[in-house]
């Protein structure tokens, strides 16, 4: 169930949740710091991914209480944006500094690199297209915006290059 009193922050110290809009906070039961990122499931409000510097992916399922390392194919260890496909919640894309992008198209149980035309391997922002699954884009430190119009498999500069771009955003209809 979704309760829009419910905040997560990612933060040092690691990973905190606040169940009164923020008038206090928690911290949830992962055990490492350098937090980055924490992105909540589209469909299920129980299941977060938690992106860290220094220590991978993390994943829970009953709202953060336990927490298990997404190691399947994720050979980079700082991460710093997850995103979830709007049309498709169980395929999710992540980035970070160095590792490119990678997909997952089983709700983040394994993950592969998907890297073929991207120049800069430093992301600090993913968006999918949610009129169009295969178009995504990535924000990157240095090499501006790159776009894929087939999921990942192959990218394209968009534009900005030679810029530190931070995030990217698809604007809704």
């Amino acid at each position: 169930r979704w309760h829009p009193d419910t905040l997560y922050s990612a933060t040092e110290d690691g990973a905190y949740a606040s169940y009164n809009g923020g008038e206090s906070w928690e911290r949830l039961g992962l055990s490492v710091g350098n937090v980055r990122v924490i992105a909540q499931h589209p469909k299920d409000p129980g299941t977060l991914f938690a992106g860290t510097e220094e220590f991978g992916i993390y994943a829970t399922r009953n709202g953060g209480k336990w927490w298990d390392r997404c190691e399947a194919g994720v050979e980079h260890q700082t991460f710093y944006t997850i995103t979830f496909d709007p049309n498709h919640p169980d395929v999710m894309y992540a980035g970070g500094y160095t590792t490119g992008v990678y997909k997952s198209m089983d709700g983040g149980r394994s993950w592969s690199r998907k890297n073929e035309g991207l120049q800069h391997l430093n992301i600090h922002g993913i968006a999918v297209d949610p009129t169009n699954s295969d178009r995504v884009y990535a924000a990157t430190i240095w090499g501006g915006v790159y776009r894929s119009d087939n999921g990942g498999s192959l990218w394209r500069s968009a534009g900005l290059a030679g810029s530190e771009v931070w995030n990217v955003y698809i604007q809704p209809n």
